[in-house]
């Protein structure tokens, strides 16, 4: 039995290597066409190997645009509340000014009324409304000083963010002049085109 088997499977590959042969034909003209569109698969995988580069370097660089877009936003949102702690630092000031203003106000009212009232105590009055104003002009001095010092401060720290964003809108602007051409793919060719 076993050797029927044997020879069956002899019989059946021997059958099997003739029809090998016969669909395996040698002709040149088939090998050069097979050459010429391995060549052309060849180099049109070369072309979408480079596309895919320039793919990717493009990507990367919008992605760093991306980045620098992000930092402005950020500077400009710092530059805005700059801006505003600069105000709040003015309406403090203005509010603060109201306030003492009243106080010299209300102090004059008092030493006008009591001076028709009491005439003997008229010099420790004016001397108490003396004593205010010098307080309130020593004060003012001082505090215009801080607050000029302060708004000088914000200032020059808006100046050099306002510098900071011109120069990262510039390098943008200068990105999209020199963007280079190889940002552009080369010509694409279809797969029908490559295998013909």
């Amino acid at each position: 039995m076993f050797r029927l088997r044997m020879q069956l499977q002899k019989f059946f590959a021997k059958d099997k290597e003739k029809n090998i042969d016969n669909i395996v034909e040698y002709n040149p003209q088939n090998i050069e066409n097979v050459l010429q569109k391995f060549d052309r698969l060849t180099e049109y995988i070369d072309n979408l190997e480079k596309s895919l580069k320039a793919a990717e370097t493009k990507s990367l660089a919008y992605e760093d645009i991306l980045h620098k877009y992000e930092r402005i936003f950020k500077e400009e949102i710092t530059v805005y509340r700059l801006h505003k702690s600069n105000i709040s630092v003015l309406n403090k000031t203005f509010n603060e000014n109201e306030l003492f203003l009243h106080e010299i106000e209300n102090q004059i009212r008092s030493f006008v009324s009591s001076d028709t009232e009491k005439p003997k105590n008229h010099n420790e009055r004016i001397s108490s409304v003396r004593r205010i104003l010098s307080r309130f002009f020593h004060q003012n001095e001082l505090h215009k000083s801080r607050v000029q010092q302060k708004i000088n401060e914000l200032n020059e720290t808006i100046e050099q963010k306002n510098r900071l964003v011109e120069r990262m809108h510039g390098e943008i602007e200068n990105w999209h002049t020199k963007r280079d051409s190889s940002f552009m793919p080369p010509q694409q060719t279809s797969v029908k085109q490559a295998c013909g």
